[in-house]
């Protein structure tokens, strides 16, 4: 993957996402953040801490 790429998962996630994020963190230049007390659903939950993280990715 050669793309600037932000992968955001929650961090009490129990789908495969945190193992798919470990996977992209070994065999690229992804960033990844985890957001605290967040499940599957983080956009829903805690969509200013997602808002956040996505702009601050974005101005870089």
């Amino acid at each position: 993957m050669t793309a600037k790429t932000l992968l955001i998962i929650g961090k009490e996630d129990s789908s495969d996402n945190p193992r798919v994020a470990n996977y992209f963190r070994k065999h690229s230049d992804a960033r990844i953040t985890g957001i605290p007390g967040a499940d599957h659903m983080a956009n829903l939950t805690h969509p200013e801490k997602l808002y956040h993280d996505i702009i601050a990715f974005m101005e870089e």
